[in-house]
């Protein structure tokens, strides 16, 4: 029996449900009635995407444990067939390390864009997220406020084009 396709409402109520649940709520219990198995997640931080649910769990759970108060509210969000694109803002307090870095104790509030597709059996199966880096690295005090210097603009610059094999 084939799988009735799934419309733009019912993708964007899945994912936004998914958001609230798993993300918001800090509760991965249900992440494997949402998420498929081989997901693929696209991070700017991240050199190579993280891929499948596992790696994808451990990445929640750094998140969560670095800012345990993490949490996205979404501003809005557009499905077009099996894909949501939404602007969320998204706000954590460092409490614990992430990605190499020490807490330092200090909040942050920054607005993101994500995109997310799901695949025939209605499960998340990518996702893509935009992140304001050097934003959030200024607020937790990570990097000077004001704006960034010529070099490091440079190198952002340069890293985009080497991603993108240019």
């Amino acid at each position: 029996m084939t799988t009735p396709a799934i419309t733009p409402d019912e993708v964007r109520g899945l994912v936004l449900a998914a958001i609230e649940r798993i993300w918001n709520a800090n509760d991965w219990s249900t992440a494997p009635e949402t998420y498929n198995e081989h997901v693929v997640v696209h991070v700017p931080f991240q050199e190579q995407p993280i891929r499948g649910r596992e790696e994808f769990r451990a990445f929640h759970e750094a998140l969560h444990i670095a800012f345990p108060d993490w949490h996205a509210t979404i501003e809005s969000a557009v499905a077009e067939g099996d894909t949501v694109a939404m602007r969320w803002t998204i706000r954590g307090t460092s409490l614990g390390p992430f990605m190499g870095f020490p807490p330092t104790g200090k909040s942050f509030v920054t607005d993101e864009a994500v995109f997310a597709r799901l695949g025939p059996d209605r499960m998340g199966a990518e996702f893509w997220f935009f992140v304001n880096e050097a934003d959030i690295a200024r607020q937790l005090g990570l990097m000077p406020s004001g704006p960034p210097p010529k070099a490091l603009i440079l190198a952002m610059r340069l890293r985009q084009r080497l991603r993108r094999g240019k």
